[in-house]
């Protein structure tokens, strides 16, 4: 990065979001790294939670939030962090602007390293259920990941479960506009499609998922970033 890119990339920081989050939800020890930078605009709806940071290497901005990565998209977009719960990093991530992480109290979002929001997408985790996503994956944008209804409903007078674990293996690309639901399992390797629902578990590594109701487009395939 030259001189010049880097003084550029320093006025971009939102330096007031930085440093409250960075000392609001980290160790003392750690927040002085400023491991977390922000961009942009935010809305700050909580931080009464706790993020942890589970990598060997600590340094200043190994993750990036809030920053704009793709053209389409206004750079004026809010990025909106609801952080009851706990957020575990296991390193370098960088999820763009406009997105949304809610994490509900009782509830643990795990993000992978290497992990990457292009832009406009939501993480929802709550109802004391967790969400965990791999190492190398990437999320499209428009994407939303979400682990509760948020309202009950009964099947012939019984309560189906209103929360469920989500889990997204490593080296996964999701496709732009895609749903993720509760108790949603995708392994490892895998692409899904644009404008899929995922819902239940997906059992076949090295595949492309498609559509509602979800089959299998391609199978022994594999992505690069």
């Amino acid at each position: 990065m030259t001189l010049y890119s880097l003084i550029i990339k320093m006025l971009k920081i939102n330096w007031w979001t930085t440093l409250k989050i960075n000392f609001c939800c980290l160790s003392i020890n750690y927040a002085f790294k400023l491991p977390i930078l922000c961009f942009g605009k935010f809305s700050i709806h909580s931080l009464k939670g706790n993020i942890q940071i589970d990598s060997n290497i600590i340094k200043t901005g190994m993750i990036q939030i809030g920053e704009s990565s793709i053209g389409i998209f206004e750079k004026k977009g809010k990025t909106v962090l609801n952080i009851k719960g706990i957020v575990i990093f296991k390193g370098k991530c960088e999820i763009g602007n406009g997105s949304g992480i809610s994490v509900g109290k009782d509830s643990v979002l795990t993000i992978g390293e290497n992990f990457k929001i292009t832009a406009k997408s939501s993480i929802i985790c709550s109802g004391k259920k967790n969400v965990k996503i791999g190492n190398n994956t990437l999320f499209s944008w428009d994407i939303l990941v979400i682990n509760n209804d948020f309202h009950k409903i009964y099947d012939v007078g019984q309560l189906n479960a209103t929360s469920e674990d989500i889990l997204i293996g490593d080296n996964v690309w999701i496709g732009c506009r895609s749903t993720i639901l509760k108790g949603s399992i995708i392994p490892n390797n895998s692409v899904i499609a644009a404008t899929s629902t995922i819902l239940g578990k997906r059992g076949k590594e090295n595949c492309i998922y498609t559509g509602l109701p979800v089959k299998i487009l391609k199978e022994n395939i594999y992505w690069e970033p």
